[in-house]
C-alpha cells in the first residue's frame, strides 16, 4: 500500500497541469461570450429608451438627428458598448417605406400612418477580446438592430 500511494504522488500535479489550460480558456470564452451578448442586449434596450424619449418630441420641428441618437444610445448603455453607428432613413410615409403600390394599398385595409416615419438603424461592431477565440476568430462581431419609429404609431 505505502509502495502504490508513492508512485501517485505527482499525479494530481501532472493533471492539473494539463486541464488547467483547458478550464481557463473554457470559463475566459465564458466570459468573452457573455460581454459580448451584454452589449447586445444594452444596444436594444438603448435603442428603444432612446427612441421612446424622442418620439414625444415634434420632428417637425426638429427632425430626428444621427448625433443626438447616438449620443442617447451611448449614454443609456451605461458605457458598455464598444462602437456604435446610426443611420436614419426618413419616409414620407408607411407606404413609401413598404414600398406599397396604389392598388395594393386600396384593397389593404391596415392603418399606415401618414406622417413621416423613420427607420432607425444602430450597428454594434465588437470583437472577441479575451478568450483564445479571439486568435482564431479574429474578424469583428456586427450586431445590427433597426427601430421603425413614427408618431401616429404611438399615439393612435
Amino acid at each position: 500500500m505505502r509502495a502504490y500511494c508513492q508512485s501517485q504522488r505527482g499525479v494530481i500535479s501532472i493533471e492539473t497541469a494539463l486541464l488547467l489550460p483547458a478550464v481557463l480558456a473554457v470559463l475566459l470564452a465564458f466570459f468573452d461570450i457573455t460581454r459580448i451578448h451584454l452589449q447586445y442586449s444594452l444596444l436594444e434596450h438603448a435603442m428603444r429608451h432612446s427612441l421612446r424619449v424622442l418620439i414625444a418630441e415634434d420632428w417637425r420641428k426638429q427632425p430626428l438627428n444621427i448625433g443626438i441618437v447616438q449620443n442617447m444610445i451611448v449614454r443609456n448603455s451605461y458605457g458598455f458598448i464598444d462602437r456604435v453607428d446610426v443611420d436614419i432613413t426618413r419616409y414620407n410615409s408607411l407606404s413609401e417605406l413598404l414600398n406599397v403600390d396604389e392598388e395594393e394599398e386600396e384593397s389593404s385595409r391596415v392603418f399606415r400612418p401618414a406622417d413621416p416615419v423613420f427607420r432607425v438603424s444602430a450597428t454594434l461592431t465588437t470583437q472577441l477580446e479575451f478568450s483564445p477565440l479571439a486568435a482564431l476568430y479574429s474578424e469583428p462581431l456586427v450586431f445590427r438592430s433597426t427601430v421603425i419609429a413614427s408618431q401616429d404609431l404611438l399615439f393612435d
